[in-house]
């Protein structure tokens, strides 16, 4: 049995449009840069926010991306880039410790990247 036909095209403009929607404004750091940029981030831990909030030191965190935000003049994150995110009484700078690509056939819909709170 055939799958039915599957538009990725149409599945990666979703996801980074939900990101565009409903991530959270963030600032992006090249390297040791001091300057950053915005883009929209979605972070996670598996945790309790009360965990998040006392353990936020020592525990990774995983973040999603919108590869859009990267596209020429830019350049992809890297290891050793940051991001800095302010929510209502949690501010908290993250280093990239690795990025993997997620794909959808020939599309890059997102980008996981894997962090750890400085």
């Amino acid at each position: 049995m055939a799958l039915p036909p599957i538009d990725f095209a149409v599945i990666a403009q979703t996801a980074k449009d939900a990101i565009v929607s409903y991530g959270t404004p963030a600032m992006f750091y090249e390297g040791t840069a001091t300057t950053g940029r915005a883009i929209k981030v979605v972070v996670y831990k598996d945790d309790t926010p009360e965990t998040l909030q006392a353990d936020a030191d020592s525990m990774p965190a995983t973040a999603i991306l919108n590869p859009d935000d990267f596209a020429t003049p830019y350049r992809s994150p890297r290891k050793f880039d940051k991001i800095k995110v302010e929510l209502t009484g949690f501010v908290r700078t993250y280093t990239i410790e690795s990025v993997s690509p997620i794909a959808a056939q020939n599309t890059l819909p997102l980008l996981l990247v894997q962090l750890r709170a400085n």
